[in-house]
């Protein structure tokens, strides 16, 4: 059950607040409280303040599913009865400045995770021992609580617009902090929270002309990059960057219809990880690759009756 908010606590102060309330058979009722605040000092600024408490349960194959993997040899993961839920504290800081086509944003952020469900690799003789009969795995891994656990980073993003033309940035900065408490030394220990990447960035230029009725077109450029990905076992995934082409011709109306091709190359620069099977890929992408696409809208609207014509208008602020 959810309820939500939103209203003016004073002049140029808008609260959103509300309430979320969870209930599990299996790991009873949890209420998770949200509240956001935005403050308009000026016309070209807004500041925005976030605090909400995050609830998730473990999932059924993070309980009770038992599954290999062939990888040079076998490895065994094994779900965990004994996990508990895991809930976060989320808060975040941001600041928007936007003034004749050019908006940017910084957002500051810290969440607080407490016993975060992840995959973490265990001594093979902790694993039940008709699965070490069953499969002798060269390593086994099992969802686990993570005692304490953090992130925190920044975003930034920033566009600008102007005549015809549009540019876009997006910087991301993540970083990490768990500890996992180790039965066999009785300490803690950190581990990685798999998949983190310190850096990651995106970025784009387009352009865009109408030449007609009948015939608009579209250029852009678009980029973006992650750094390492770290992960606890079988090798990290390597940064990269990739670069894509894309052409847009809108070609107007044709009786009922809307017709549109898309055309252009992705991967300029045929960036490929050839990191072997069964380690982490920084990215999946096979090389440079050129894609056509044809879409056909189909258009009812002159079926329409006036008055239904003017309530969806209205309703959708579309003046098609």
């Amino acid at each position: 059950m959810y309820v939500q908010d939103e209203f003016n606590l004073i002049r140029n102060v808008n609260i959103t607040a509300g309430l979320r309330l969870n209930q599990n058979e299996q790991f009873g009722t949890k209420l998770t409280p949200k509240v956001s605040a935005m403050w308009k000092p000026a016309n070209a600024w807004r500041l925005r303040a976030t605090w909400s408490q995050g609830f998730k349960t473990p999932a059924i194959r993070e309980l009770f599913y038992r599954y290999v993997r062939q990888m040079s040899g076998t490895y065994l993961y094994l779900g965990n009865t004994d996990l508990k839920p895991q809930s976060s504290n989320y808060f975040s800081l941001s600041g928007e400045y936007g003034w004749r086509g050019l908006n940017v944003t910084v957002t500051g952020y810290y969440n607080k995770v407490k016993d975060m469900i992840a995959l973490v690799t265990i001594p093979n003789y902790q694993a039940p021992d008709e699965y070490i009969i069953q499969y002798d795995p060269v390593k086994t891994r099992q969802y686990q609580n993570i005692e304490d656990a953090k992130t925190y980073g920044v975003d930034v993003n920033v566009n600008y617009q102007w005549k015809e033309f549009a540019f876009g940035l997006g910087y991301s900065y993540l970083d990490t902090d768990a500890n996992q408490y180790d039965t066999n030394h009785d300490k803690m220990h950190k581990v990685t929270i798999d998949g983190m990447a310190h850096h990651k960035g995106n970025w784009f230029a387009t352009w865009g002309h109408r030449f007609s009725n009948d015939y608009r077109l579209g250029i852009g450029i678009y980029g973006r990059m992650s750094s390492t990905r770290y992960y606890q076992d079988d090798g990290n995934g390597k940064g990269y960057q990739t670069w894509r082409l894309s052409t847009t011709h809108d070609l107007g109306h044709f009786k009922a219809t809307n017709w549109r091709i898309e055309a252009g190359l992705d991967n300029i620069f045929n960036y490929c990880d050839r990191t072997p099977h069964g380690l982490h890929l920084g990215t999946t992408t096979p090389g440079r690759t050129g894609y056509v696409s044809l879409t056909i809208r189909f258009n009812q609207g002159k079926k329409l009756s006036n008055k239904y014509k003017s309530n969806y208008k209205q309703q959708n602020n579309d003046e098609d």
